[in-house]
């Protein structure tokens, strides 16, 4: 029998240099496609490649956007070190795209119909353009004025990484909010796309989950986690090595010949460094923290599931395995929430120089105060999962 299904259109725009960085986001919708799979909810990637036949117009860009933009919802871009060919009417065709999806003042993904990733490497030099480079990041700059916000990558796994958490969190959150909607009389619930019109929920009931489903959701959640955790440490070491760099540079600058301007310039390039790492290991805590309640559910209602199936002896083994994994999981929570708290004090140590500085300095000590408050809440979580098995 067909079942309902709610399919979000995601469109991927980039220019011609980032071959690599598109193929890895393509992979990660398809990979989200099967995990979103048991709520009933698809996603459907498109890009030039497969959506947009040849044909004729007055702008090849135009034709390809009358194809690919006419039903979406969301629209993700990257960029590697150019902005992309001109066309008629934008600096490039993914400008274009972008331009378009930012008007989308109606769209039902609200401020989360648009999401530009911009890499945050140069592989060779000879092979970069200035000229491109300086479009790329003025209108880079131009997207941060405007309220757009934009992330960084360094290399395709971390750009993994990004889209699937922020395309997640964003297609979670629409989910909740449609599902708390009041549905008026007579009228149809909002959704992006549903496949199969039909009076059966969209999304699977709790109690049409089944033991292998449960099983799924557990592995997914707590690799997802994991994943968040190691992205945490990674964002540290980095922040760790910057500050190492600057205290270096600091020395350098602090001759009495090197003007007040100069010294404050270096300390705000800073700055912006740490504010830009404190949003990400935000968005790390929130997937976190997401993560493991999903981890905690699943594998409770697995204990409960796993007694219809199996035998009194067998039933023990499958707690014990599922126990043990807690445990292990466990002593990766409590180093990760030692080390950040070590960290955290390293920030508090740092002298207030300027404004922008100590905003930022504000910022990512509330950030490792969340990443702190996930590894407790789990701690406390595992705990007494332990002590009531």
């Amino acid at each position: 029998m067909p079942r309902p299904t709610l399919e979000f259109r995601v469109v991927v725009a980039s220019p011609s240099d980032v071959y690599e960085a598109r193929k890895a986001i393509f992979d990660t919708l398809h990979e989200l496609n099967r995990a979103f799979e048991i709520q009933r909810v698809s996603l459907r990637a498109l890009g030039w490649e497969e959506y947009a036949s040849p044909g004729v117009d007055t702008d090849a860009q135009h034709l390809i956007s009358d194809q690919i933009l006419r039903e979406y919802d969301v629209l993700i871009a990257v960029f590697g070190t150019k902005l992309g060919s001109p066309t008629q009417s934008a600096p490039s065709g993914t400008v274009e795209e972008i331009e378009h999806a930012i008007s989308k003042q109606d769209s039902q993904m609200g401020k989360f119909r648009v999401q530009v990733y911009f890499s945050d490497r140069i592989e060779s030099l000879s092979s970069v353009s200035v000229d491109e480079l300086k479009k790329l990041e003025a209108y880079r700059s131009s997207l941060k004025e405007r309220g757009v916000l934009y992330r960084t990558y360094k290399n395709e796994d971390e750009l993994r990484r990004e889209v699937r958490v922020n395309l997640q969190r964003s297609i979670s959150e629409y989910l909740a909010h449609r599902a708390q909607a009041p549905v008026l009389p007579g009228a149809q619930p909002s959704t992006p796309h549903q496949s199969l019109q039909a009076s059966t929920p969209v999304i699977a009931a709790q109690e049409d989950f089944g033991l292998l489903d449960q099983q799924e959701k557990a592995e997914r959640a707590i690799a997802a986690a994991n994943a968040s955790i190691e992205a945490m440490s990674v964002l540290m070491q980095e922040i760790n090595a910057e500050t190492n760099r600057n205290v270096a540079e600091v020395e350098r600058i602090s001759s009495p010949l090197v003007s007040t301007s100069e010294k404050k310039k270096v300390f705000n390039s800073f700055a912006e460094f740490l504010k830009e790492k404190a949003e990400k290991l935000m968005d790390e805590a929130a997937s976190a923290r997401s993560s493991f309640a999903e981890f905690f559910d699943a594998l409770t209602i697995l204990i409960d599931l796993d007694r219809e199936f199996s035998s009194v002896e067998r039933h023990q083994i499958a707690i014990t395995r599922l126990l043990e994994a807690a445990t292990a999981l466990s002593q990766i929570v409590r180093q990760g929430r030692v080390s950040t708290i070590t960290f955290k004090q390293t920030i508090e140590s740092l002298p207030r120089i300027t404004i922008q500085f100590n905003q930022a300095k504000k910022l990512l000590t509330g950030a490792l105060n969340e990443c702190i408050e996930v590894f407790e809440q789990t701690e406390r979580g595992l705990s007494d999962l332990s002590a009531t098995n």
